[in-house]
């Protein structure tokens, strides 16, 4: 084996994007559920998603999908999925699970429905599959954005400050400023670092 086929590469996210992406994950994954329970409705439903419950006889999380013809979000209550079509057949899906802000990329996502059933993805073993994470790091984190600036526009500040008061937990970023907290994490991902070893 030659010198250059044994390195080991990862990306190397900036400390305040890790730091801010959890935080903002956790209290985004709240906002999901109380968008659910919304008083107009299941606002998740109105945006395109679709509902699967775990089968008979397991606990779990609902899972619900939402498909386009370039990709996929599937978003449990203990993580969420990004899925980009890489390809004609290729797909690229970014991981990220509750709590953390350790993005992986995978295969796109089977029937799951709890946490232990969380695949477990080894990081990027190239520079490239580790520029994919990148790139699909950052369309994940815009498409959030979107998803929050389609909430104020649909149902108003009003029920974004109320489905956050609702919360137990100090809020790291304001109800109604949670597309540009979404967009400045993008941002500071994007200058995540390629590195080797």
């Amino acid at each position: 084996m030659n010198r250059s086929s044994s390195k080991r590469f990862w990306l190397e996210l900036p400390r305040a994007a890790k730091k801010r992406g959890k935080a903002l994950l956790n209290q985004q994954m709240w906002l999901w559920g109380q968008d659910i329970l919304a008083p107009a409705g299941n606002m998740l439903y109105a945006y395109g998603f679709t509902h699967t419950r775990p089968p008979a006889g397991i606990k779990g999380s609902s899972m619900y999908v939402q498909s386009w013809d370039e990709g996929q979000v599937a978003l449990w209550g203990f993580g969420f999925c990004f899925g980009l079509a890489a390809g004609p057949t290729a797909v690229s899906t970014l991981y990220l699970k509750r709590y953390q802000f350790a993005p992986r990329l995978g295969p796109p996502p089977g029937p799951f429905w709890e946490p232990d059933e969380w695949p477990h993805l080894p990081r990027p073993q190239s520079a490239a599959a580790c520029e994919q994470l990148r790139q699909a790091l950052v369309a994940a984190l815009h498409w959030l954005s979107q998803y929050e600036a389609w909430v104020l526009t649909t149902a108003g500040s009003d029920y974004r400050q109320k489905a956050l008061a609702a919360w137990s937990h100090k809020p790291v970023q304001p109800a109604t400023e949670m597309a540009e907290g979404w967009q400045g994490v993008a941002g500071m991902c994007k200058e995540s670092i390629v590195r080797s070893a």
